[in-house]
């Protein structure tokens, strides 16, 4: 029985994947898992190559454009499809993909796409799991919001830094790092460890002491998630560059 075959092509700026076999829906899953740990290593944009691959259900492409809008959110980098067959771009013009990123017919189209999107700015920090990690986290976080004019971001966006630290520190307990995005349309707050459990919203009792950190997330961002990464995983939440108040719950 034939089965899709991945691999990833570059791990440099711009991160390559060749897919390569039958794609059905019973295996969109593990399509999926892939490039969302290859999203968690924020590359510049990513390139997804279906010159080999082949599909009976249409339906299954809906997949990309599912990823396009979650790679908008978090970690704002630009998703760009490789299908030279006329068919496959029939296909994926009739399920709309299209509409919600590039397709193109040539792989050195997607690269110089992909070259000429526009940068993030970016600012990283390597974190020990001790006491005061929360502390950097919120200076470092603050420092950044003043240079790129976000002035009215300082507040959420340190919020945030310093809960999804604590959080690392208090449940994973390994080295992490602080990734901090600005796009132009959008604040990322990332922090990446070594440990792959996901990790979890709690609602705790209304006389509990602790365990709120990821809940104050949700409240403060505009989106937040977990996701995989090649080593452990992410943590990361959203603002809106331009919203005024710095709150979008």
């Amino acid at each position: 029985m034939n089965r899709l075959h991945s691999e990833i092509a570059s791990t440099g700026p711009v991160a390559v994947v060749r897919l390569d076999g039958p794609f059905e829906l019973l295996g969109a899953g593990a399509v999926w898992h892939l490039l969302v740990k290859l999203l968690a290593d924020q590359p510049d944009a990513l390139v997804v190559d279906l010159s080999a691959v082949t599909f009976d259900d249409p339906q299954v492409l809906l997949l990309f454009g599912a990823l396009a809008r979650r790679a908008g959110i978090w970690p704002g980098i630009p998703v760009i499809l490789v299908a030279p067959d006329p068919g496959q771009r029939t296909a994926l013009h009739r399920q709309a993909v299209d509409r919600q990123l590039a397709v193109c017919a040539e792989g050195g189209e997607a690269m110089v796409l992909a070259g000429s999107a526009p940068l993030p700015l970016r600012v990283r920090e390597a974190l020990l799991p001790e006491p005061g990690a929360a502390r950097h986290a919120r200076d470092i976080t603050t420092e950044a919001c003043v240079k790129w004019g976000l002035p009215q971001l300082v507040t959420g966006a340190s919020i945030i830094a310093s809960e999804l630290v604590t959080n690392a520190v208090q449940h994973a307990g390994t080295p992490l790092v602080l990734m901090l995005a600005r796009t132009s349309r959008y604040l990322h707050v990332a922090v990446r460890d070594n440990d792959p459990r996901p990790a979890v919203l709690r609602h705790p009792s209304l006389l509990a002491t602790a365990g709120r950190g990821l809940l104050i997330v949700q409240r403060t961002a505009l989106s937040w998630g977990s996701s995989p990464a090649q080593d452990g995983k992410v943590v990361w939440a959203t603002l809106v560059a331009d919203d005024r108040s710095g709150h979008l719950g």
